[in-house]
């Protein structure tokens, strides 16, 4: 629709040091020396606590060193580990741990995990310990955020209200290019809608032989949504799971050690069968887009800044999903008395999907993407510092805490350190009412009146195409079955979500189960779905991602934000949670939302109405598809750059790897347009899109 971009859901830097001149040690060194590290650390907490970790540590699965036998004796009430996820009394009462340990001192770092809402705000504190085998240091940093009528701070130990209390959970960085390690707290308080997302990650870093270890709690009740002052539910909701490094020792089979990936890179992304698994729609894991124009940097320009706008990992389905794949289960292993030879896994399938929550797997996509980002913008990153913000749900905040610390575990990896890790992160809520340029919620028409059934619409005519013959089949394979075309969908889904959830995104049998022509009806089933309800098929749609283009301005030109929209004022006011004039910013949303930047933003318009009878490709819209543009772990890069011959600074986009050839802004031979020229071609964004059709009606409920 070329009306759009032309047109729908809801500082200071500090300069990092090097290492004091030492000599580099090699890579084989360093991932030798990682690998003693982690076997001492592990000998050492085995020493202290008489166990290796907990059950929950390993997201409720046994981890595989430990075979059938009983869990090592000890581990329930370890002092260490405390139990803390609903096994302990203490952890209920707000429990906070934080270890660290020096060859020469020890040094400490606190930031704020900052939550904002439209009425008060309030600031989670994240300690931290670091230690090193050369020297310590110390920082501190804090946000404070303002609010429309009053802002208060909480500690991590302190109740944020009369009604919460507060939690924190570690997270160690171990590092092979200074023999450093550092851990931290943080905790976030979510609203009463909210569920929680809880884990601990490892991170190898590719071929420079470095590690990071997280682990984050986010409390949350029923719904896995966002942070929130106002409440705290009870922390026996919680779970813990742990992503160990590719180094780790292999396990006693000779298999890999837990959480290395065959199938998962930091550069491209997950490549396994790659005929399917990229066109699973937005359950697809992150991948590289092939694309016409290189994305390396041009000849004799340099970068001078680099917004990434990324999607959180990949989760467990969402609550209502995994309830009805649950009973499709349950709906089979009632009915059906013989299997034929493809489906026979299914009789001993036993469903263990979560509900909302990162997946280890989720957890690992975002720190691989931390230390490409490092990677790919190393003359900034190695100097400064990225501004980071996030929408409140648990699993996007998870999600911006693990790429920071990615980003960090490759500026150790460098040999730099940074005074300013952990990075405050700006959290903005979820909740009813509150302005968020990375959630949308506020456009009462968008949200409950009749352009909210579009997309349902598009789908079921082509569900009625392409489903009837899979359905068939399925109920063939499986007699008695009587699987409906929910059902048959929920099959389908079955493949992505087992997937992820798998420690080593190992590919699900039930993957199988359908033929590629198949997968690509099935990815564009999912397509349809973002098209027409978040993109340039439904009225509303590019107008929720509005909010979020205007502030991508204020930070391009440097100037105050301009917008009637969906931006927090309160927020976009103040210089501590929204900084101009920085060279390095993250932001961390869903899906939906995305799919409504990118095409409030134009990026897109080439995409014509997709057909609800017959499968248009991506290579035939524009390159538009679920799986292509939000994927999870997607990740669009907003770049300036500096060319020799050039008097201004030129933009470039990229979205998983795929450079966007900008022609509404009439972009050049390698996708770039002046600054102003892509500023002017954001005409829907500066005037708001269709905000003022937001509220007309009464669609308030």
């Amino acid at each position: 629709m070329g009306a759009f971009g032309s047109s729908r859901h809801k500082g200071t830097d500090r300069r990092c040091h090097g290492s004091d001149g030492t000599s580099r040690l090699s890579n084989t060194k360093r991932a030798v020396i990682f690998t003693m590290l982690v076997t001492l650390a592990a000998l050492s907490a085995f020493a202290v606590t008489g166990t290796v970790a907990s059950p929950q540590f390993w997201g409720g699965h046994r981890p595989p060193f430990w075979g059938s036998g009983p869990e090592p004796s000890g581990f329930w009430g370890s002092p260490f580990w405390g139990s803390p996820f609903g096994h302990g009394p203490e952890w209920a009462q707000g429990a906070s741990s934080s270890v660290a340990s020096t060859t020469s001192g020890t040094s400490s770092a606190s930031s704020s995990l900052v939550v904002a809402t439209s009425s008060r705000t309030s600031s989670a504190s994240v300690s931290a310990a670091t230690a090193t085998t050369s020297r310590a240091s110390s920082a501190s940093s804090s946000l404070v955020t303002g609010t429309s009528s009053k802002a208060s701070s909480a500690s991590a130990a302190t109740p944020i209200s009369s009604r919460a209390s507060s939690t924190a959970s570690s997270v160690v960085m171990i590092s092979t290019s200074r023999a450093a390690s550092a851990t931290s707290s943080s905790a976030v308080a979510s609203s009463p809608r909210a569920s929680s997302a809880s884990s601990s990650s490892a991170v190898a870093s590719s071929s420079r032989g470095s590690s990071a270890l997280s682990s984050s709690a986010v409390t949350s009740s029923s719904r896995a949504s966002s942070a929130s002052p106002s409440s705290v539910a009870p922390s026996s909701s919680l779970r813990t799971s742990s992503f160990a490094s590719s180094l780790a020792v292999p396990t006693p089979s000779g298999t890999p050690g837990v959480g290395s990936t065959l199938c998962d890179t930091i550069g491209s992304g997950y490549q396994c069968q790659n005929n399917i698994s990229h066109f699973w729609g937005q359950y697809s894991p992150y991948f590289s887009v092939a694309s016409n124009i290189s994305d390396q940097l041009p000849s004799g320009c340099s970068i001078t800044f680099a917004q990434m706008l990324s999607r959180h990992g990949a989760r467990d389905p969402i609550a209502s999903k995994t309830t009805s794949y649950n009973n499709t289960i349950n709906k089979i292993h009632a009915n059906v008395k013989n299997y034929t030879a493809a489906y026979a896994f299914i009789a001993n399938y036993s469903y263990t999907l979560g509900a909302d929550q990162l997946t280890i797997f989720g957890q690992q996509e975002l720190i691989n993407s931390g230390i490409k980002y490092f990677d790919r913008y190393a003359t900034l990153t190695s100097r400064l510092s990225p501004f980071v913000r996030s929408a409140g749900e648990a699993r996007v905040v998870e999600s911006a805490q693990n790429w920071t610390q990615g980003f960090d575990s490759a500026k150790l990896a460098a040999g730099l350190s940074d005074p300013t890790y952990p990075y405050p992160i700006v959290v903005i809520p979820e909740d009813a009412g509150v302005n968020n340029t990375l959630n949308h919620d506020l456009c009462n028409a968008f949200e409950n009146g009749p352009d909210n059934s579009i997309a349902s619409s598009a789908q079921s005519k082509w569900t009625a195409v392409f489903i009837p013959p899979i359905q068939a089949r399925l109920n063939a394979g499986m007699p008695g079955a009587n699987l409906t075309t929910t059902d048959t969908i929920n099959m389908m889904d079955l493949c992505p979500f087992n997937t992820v959830a798998s420690l080593t995104g190992a590919i699900s049998p039930f993957c199988s189960l359908f033929t590629e022509a198949e997968w690509h009806q099935y990815n564009y089933y999912e397509t349809l779905n973002k098209y027409y309800g978040y993109s340039y098929g439904n009225p509303l749609g590019p107008t929720q991602g509005v909010g979020f283009g205007n502030e991508l301005i204020a930070r391009m030109t440097n100037q105050p934000v301009h917008d009637m929209s969906s931006t927090n004022t309160t927020l976009d006011n103040n210089s501590t949670t929204f900084p101009l004039g920085r060279q390095l910013y993250a932001d961390f949303s869903h899906d939906n939302d995305m799919t409504a930047i990118f095409s409030a933003l134009g990026l897109y318009n080439g995409t014509g109405p997709l057909s609800n009878t017959t499968v248009v490709e991506a290579e035939q819209a524009n390159y538009y598809s679920a799986a292509y543009t939000v994927p999870f772990a997607a990740r669009a890069y907003f770049e300036k750059m500096q060319c020799t011959g050039q008097s201004e600074e030129l933009v470039r986009v990229i979205v998983n790897d795929r450079v966007l050839p900008l022609t509404q802004c009439g972009g050049d031979n390698l996708g770039r347009c002046t600054l102003s020229k892509f500023v002017g071609s954001l005409g829907f964004v500066q005037s708001n899109g269709l905000w003022n059709q937001c509220f007309v009606g009464n669609y308030s409920s």
